[in-house]
């Protein structure tokens, strides 16, 4: 009887190990096709930035959403659609603007509910006094 008892614990212990592998493996199978949505990011960043080089600002705009926040460094956050066309708004109406933008990787979860690119841009207006000014980042 006390083998029993000592024996017990270790099948249960061996059946939950078990158990708990084959549903990791489970759970890490995609839930949607990977390399198709990291596709459509890159054709849709790529559709972006032609709007952004043609000062197209409605349909820049479409790739955001209405509470979209822009973070970049050294700049203030940019908060909503609104704060993102006021700010392509002036650099569209300023003399000379260029912006270059080179995708770096772009990332999309299992689920198909997350994904974010990441990349470094350049871009180079004249001001008002025929300066100009470059940003990189």
């Amino acid at each position: 009887m006390k083998k029993l008892l000592m024996i017990l614990p270790l099948v249960l212990l061996l059946c939950f190990s078990f158990g708990c592998q084959k549903a990791e493996e489970v759970a890490e199978e995609p839930a949607v096709d990977v390399e198709a949505e990291i596709e459509a990011v890159w054709k849709a960043e790529s559709a972006w930035l032609k709007a952004i080089q043609e000062k197209d600002i409605d349909q820049a705009l479409s790739f955001y959403w209405n509470d979209v926040m822009w973070l970049m460094r050294d700049f203030p956050t940019i908060k909503g659609k609104e704060g993102v066309k006021e700010m392509w708004s002036r650099f569209f109406n300023g003399p000379n603007f260029w912006i270059d933008w080179k995708p770096i990787k772009v990332e999309v979860s299992n689920s198909g509910d997350l994904a974010y690119s990441a990349g470094t841009f350049e871009s180079r207006e004249t001001d008002e006094e025929g300066k100009t000014l470059t940003a990189k980042g």
